[in-house]
């Protein structure tokens, strides 16, 4: 973002520069260094709180009397992958009898993940432990099924 004053007496050059409006939650605030304007950011963006913001630059230079110019910057925040999946338990247990069939639901994880957008998807899956082969997890719903016949010998 350039701010440029054609003034060559350093009275009448940029003097003072605001964000006049759009400066949601206090996220930016201005630097003049020798005539040159920075936008810097006062901590990291939420996507999750707001995606975008328009902002109002009014910069003002020294003359007599003083002029004022202003510009609009659109400032669009992206998503990234910032939560993980959030189990709605840390375990899970369930008894069931050794004739239950294949397909047979034995229960459905629940689970949350605070991301928007395609970030805050997820998937199920069985990775490991004891009898892990002996059922099945749907990917997307979360349901725990009898993948073969239970054998308790």
């Amino acid at each position: 973002f350039a701010v440029k004053d054609d003034d060559v007496d350093a009275e009448n050059q940029i003097k003072s520069c605001v964000i006049a409006s759009g400066n949601l939650y206090l996220s930016f605030y201005l630097e003049l260094v020798l005539n040159t304007v920075t936008i810097r950011m006062s901590g990291p963006l939420d996507y999750e709180n707001n995606t975008v913001f328009v902002l109002v630059i009014e910069c003002q230079d020294g003359g007599t009397p003083p002029l004022k110019g202003s510009a609009r910057l659109t400032v669009e925040v992206t998503s990234v992958n910032e939560f993980p999946p959030r189990f709605t338990a840390a375990s899970y247990s369930k008894d069931i009898v050794e004739s239950a069939s294949v397909a047979e639901t034995v229960l459905t994880l629940t689970a949350t993940d605070d991301d928007d957008g395609s970030d805050g998807n997820f998937r199920f899956a069985i990775v490991s432990g004891i009898g892990a082969t002996d059922f099945s997890v749907g990917s997307v719903g979360g349901v725990i099924s009898v993948a073969r016949p239970l054998d308790y010998e």
